[in-house]
């Protein structure tokens, strides 16, 4: 995830549209810095629009604001890709039970009981 964040940030034109509430959030309240960075939000802080979003450039050198954009838009790629390879494996694991060779008997048991049948059933095959 952070060998993405780098990447987007090294290209730097990722922007991802933040609450101004976040954006405060992150600067821990400090309104003139957050108006300076960010002038969006100056209609969030006089009350006028409660719901106001700023812009905010995904930099993992920059801000916590543009620091955490870039977490933010990698992590979404990093979620997808640790599910499916975490998907593949497990297929791989049960129907391959010859693969695993730090504990074959598990592994081959596991691979019965997945194909449905049962441990008996495995042994009288062998």
């Amino acid at each position: 995830m952070v060998i993405a964040a780098t990447v987007v940030s090294q290209y730097g034109s990722f922007f991802e549209a933040r609450r101004c509430e976040d954006i405060d959030y992150m600067f821990f309240n400090f309104q003139n810095y957050t108006e300076l960075l960010y002038p969006e939000c100056t209609a969030w802080y006089s009350g006028a629009n409660p719901h106001q979003y700023a812009v905010v450039q995904a930099n993992l050198n920059g801000d916590p604001a543009q620091a955490s954009t870039a977490l933010n838009m990698s992590f979404t790629m990093a979620a997808w890709l640790s599910l499916a390879m975490h998907a593949i494996g497990v297929e791989v694991y049960v129907s391959c039970p010859w693969l695993v060779v730090s504990a074959p008997a598990s592994a081959w048991s596991l691979g019965c009981v997945t194909m449905g049948r049962t441990l008996t059933d495995c042994r009288s095959c062998i």
